[in-house]
């Protein structure tokens, strides 16, 4: 970064992660695998107990394998700390947040971490849209908070997203861009902007497949030409991982869910589609175990659902939409 020299990185030695959902599972599995041991902090024992679970399962899936070690996963489940405890984050030189895209929901973790993290303790929110030096008014140290956005699933994804703020220090945006050097990430430094990078594109795909499919394809063979053009997955199946729950969550704080033509042009907006999705179905991808797909067991091998199906042919109905094969 032109101006901030690596030299000014200070070194982390233990992390904090704040969630064990998909993203927070995903993150610490980094840090672990680099030998930098984590505490995981959720609201709920029940919460820790299935997120441990599935770091479990994911690490096993390795092991079966033969690409880890039966010795390496014991290593690696014992450097995680599970608890439901703030003060069990007073020693760590960095914690990401990766809780619900809500600023109130955010602020207020942000408060408590900054109540008994060192001072010198780096404040990092996984946030893929929200406001970073909004978030950093909650704190009494801004210079230390930054945003860290990793793309699901974290553990296997390279692009992470650097965030910083107004406010963010050069020693702070030197330890993350550095840090996503030791987890095998490339880290890009972005400013504060609706989306950043990442999602501001993959708003403008997603805007495109979705008309596609209220033109008559279906959600699978649009993954499929994705995944064949070079996706490591397709755009839905991308949906379902993240959650749909967290676009719709966006547009209905911008007041956009209830207004059909909300395009940039004033166009109708297909994203009516994924709110119908979400509000009426609860479809919110694989933590409900359905999305644009249906979801069996736990797995994650996508499976066509007739009630999406059902839902898009009305939907291009409803908008007048003529569908072709």
């Amino acid at each position: 970064v032109p101006g901030i020299s690596p030299a000014k990185a200070k070194k982390i030695k233990k992390v904090g992660v704040i969630g064990c959902g998909t993203m927070g599972g995903g993150i610490l599995m980094n840090f672990v695998q680099i030998g930098i041991p984590v505490v995981v902090l959720e609201s709920k024992q029940e919460f820790l107990d299935n997120g441990m679970a599935i770091i479990r399962r994911n690490w096993m899936s390795s092991v079966k394998k033969r690409k880890l070690s039966p010795t390496t996963f014991e290593k690696y489940m014992s450097m995680i700390k599970p608890t439901t405890q703030y003060k069990d984050f007073s020693d760590v030189d960095l914690v990401i947040e990766a809780v619900f895209e809500n600023m109130k929901i955010k602020k207020e973790v942000f408060r408590n971490l900054d109540a008994v993290c060192k001072p010198s303790c780096i404040l990092a929110t996984n946030t893929s849209f929200l406001d970073v030096g909004e978030i950093a008014k909650s704190t009494s140290r801004p210079q230390k908070v930054v945003g860290t956005h990793f793309f699901a699933p974290a553990n296997v994804m390279q692009l992470l997203e650097n965030v910083r703020h107004p406010g963010t220090d050069e020693e702070t945006i030197a330890t993350v861009q550095e840090l996503a050097k030791q987890i095998k990430k490339k880290g890009v430094l972005v400013k504060v902007c609706e989306g950043f990078v990442g999602n501001r594109m993959f708003g403008v795909e997603q805007i495109e497949v979705l008309r596609v499919v209220l033109e008559g394809a279906t959600p699978q063979q649009v993954d499929s030409v994705m995944y064949k053009f070079g996706w490591a997955m397709g755009p839905f199946q991308v949906g379902d991982l993240s959650g749909n729950d967290i676009g719709y969550r966006r547009r209905d704080e911008l007041g956009l869910v209830e207004k059909p033509f909300n395009g940039p042009l004033g166009e109708y907006s297909p994203f009516f589609v994924t709110d119908n999705l979400v509000k009426q179905y609860n479809r919110l991808g694989l933590k409900t175990g359905k999305g644009w797909y249906d979801y069996e067991d736990g797995q994650r091998k996508p499976i066509p659902s007739k009630q999406v199906e059902e839902l898009i042919i009305a939907s291009s109905k409803e908008r007048g939409i003529t569908r072709r094969k």
